[in-house]
This record gives structure tokens, C-alpha cells and sequence, in this order.
């Protein structure tokens, strides 16, 4: 009955170039951050980071679901082995996908930019190991 409209406030609504941007993305800052960074007077593009991911990149966020699938599946696994299971061409393939998928995570946690308190991602390798 009495529903209250609130209005957004233009300081905070996006204008065509930030849309633009927000839309495909950016691998230079933090997808959310960049299109409103790039409008401050002291704002530098970063320099291209090679092959250091952003952590909210699409292969990163990938990554990060495989990991919860795996996780999944130790947690069931990983206790199975205390008992004497029968040889399956399944199971032996998920043991070795298992190792093979954390000691890659390995390498994927330290290719990942870091992101600071501010909201900015830093790309730096020394800084990120």
C-alpha cells in the first residue's frame, strides 16, 4: 500500500563510457573499479601484466569453481581411503585428476593478482609471492 520509491542519486549512476566498460570487463583493475578510477585526474593505465590473472577474470572465477568441485569430491574421497575400496578405472582417474588439478592450483595461486584493501588489483609477481 504505502511502498516508498528511492531514486538513484546521479553521483552514482554510471555514465555510456563506464557502462561500456563495466559490460566487457578489464583485465588492467578490479572489473568493478576501473570505469570510475579512469575519471580521476591522477589516473596512470597500469602496465600489461603478461600472464598474471585477474583474480575476477573469467579463467580465474573458473578455476576457483573447479576447486570447489574438487574440494567436494576429497571430502567424500579422502576418508573412503581408510577403508579397502576395489580397483575402478573411475577412481583411479579421479586420484590422479585430483593431484594433478592441486599441484597445478599451485601455479594458478601464484600467477593470480592480489587485491588490495582499496579495491585495486596488483599484478606485481613479487608483491603476490
Amino acid at each position: 500500500a504505502g511502498e516508498e520509491q528511492f531514486e538513484l542519486l546521479d553521483l552514482w549512476r554510471a555514465n555510456e563510457k563506464q557502462m561500456r566498460k563495466m559490460k566487457r570487463g578489464s583485465q588492467a583493475d578490479a572489473e568493478s573499479s576501473i570505469p570510475f578510477r579512469e575519471d580521476e585526474d591522477d589516473y596512470q593505465e597500469p602496465p600489461p601484466h603478461g600472464w598474471i590473472l585477474n583474480p575476477d577474470g573469467k579463467i580465474r572465477v573458473s578455476w576457483d569453481l573447479g576447486s570447489l568441485i574438487m574440494v567436494l569430491y576429497d571430502l567424500v574421497m579422502i576418508p573412503m581411503q581408510a577403508y579397502t575400496l576395489p580397483e575402478n578405472l573411475f577412481l583411479d582417474f579421479m586420484e590422479w585428476t585430483t593431484r594433478m588439478f592441486w599441484t597445478f592450483d599451485i601455479f594458478f595461486s601464484c600467477t593470480t593478482g592480489v587485491v588490495r584493501a582499496d579495491g585495486t588489483v596488483e599484478y606485481d609477481l613479487k608483491t603476490i609471492l
